[in-house]
């Protein structure tokens, strides 16, 4: 049986596409390897995006990353950074908004 995974694609206003996820396997990933992020993310998943802006980046570079995990954006080597991941969002705040809504509310693509 082939692994599937939930995925939000996001586009950065470059064009670039990446995609994302929240599948458990690689929270699990997340938790043990970044805290931080993953702290964030799971707060806002459990009680909604917080007062403060970069709450919706942060969910969004923790599903980046666990997109990474599985095999996805060119896997783990190709991680980038918080602040690059940041720069490339540029003011796109409606899109990660949205990515973020619909990560948050398990959309299935």
């Amino acid at each position: 049986m082939e692994n599937k995974h939930t995925y939000r694609e996001y586009k950065f206003p470059n064009g670039e596409t990446i995609k994302c996820t929240v599948a458990f396997k690689f929270l699990l990933k997340l938790r043990e390897q970044n805290k931080k992020i993953y702290k964030k993310l799971n707060d806002s998943i459990m009680n909604g995006i917080g007062e403060d802006l970069f709450d919706s980046v942060s969910i969004l570079y923790g599903a980046y990353i666990c997109g990474c995990y599985a095999g996805e954006n060119g896997g783990e080597p190709a991680i980038m950074g918080e602040s690059e991941f940041i720069e490339k969002i540029e003011d796109d705040v409606v899109g990660v908004f949205n990515a973020c809504f619909d990560l948050i509310n398990k959309k299935k693509n």
